[in-house]
C-alpha cells in the first residue's frame, strides 16, 4: 500500500518559523505543530482560537505572498 502524505502544512509552518512569524517559545508554534501532527480536530477550544487568530492569518499571508492563490482551510 502506498501512502500519500501532505507535507505542505509542515513546510509552511517551517517557513513561518524561518521568517520569525512563529517562534519556538510561543504557544502558537506548539499549536501549529499539533495541528500538523495530530490534525485540527485534536485542538482544544483555546488552541483553535490561537490557530484562528494567529496561525491561519499567517498561513493566508504566506499563501498570498507565494502566489498560491488559495487560502488555507482548517482541517
Amino acid at each position: 500500500m502506498e501512502w500519500a502524505l501532505d507535507f505542505e502544512p509542515y513546510d509552511d509552518i517551517q517557513h513561518l518559523l524561518a521568517d520569525g512569524t512563529l517562534k519556538h517559545d510561543n504557544p502558537a508554534f506548539a499549536v501549529a505543530r499539533q495541528a500538523v501532527n495530530l490534525g485540527f480536530g485534536s485542538l482544544s477550544n483555546r488552541q483553535r482560537h490561537i490557530y484562528d487568530t494567529i496561525i491561519a492569518p499567517a498561513l493566508a499571508g504566506l499563501a498570498l505572498e507565494e502566489g498560491q492563490g488559495t487560502l488555507p482551510q482548517a482541517a
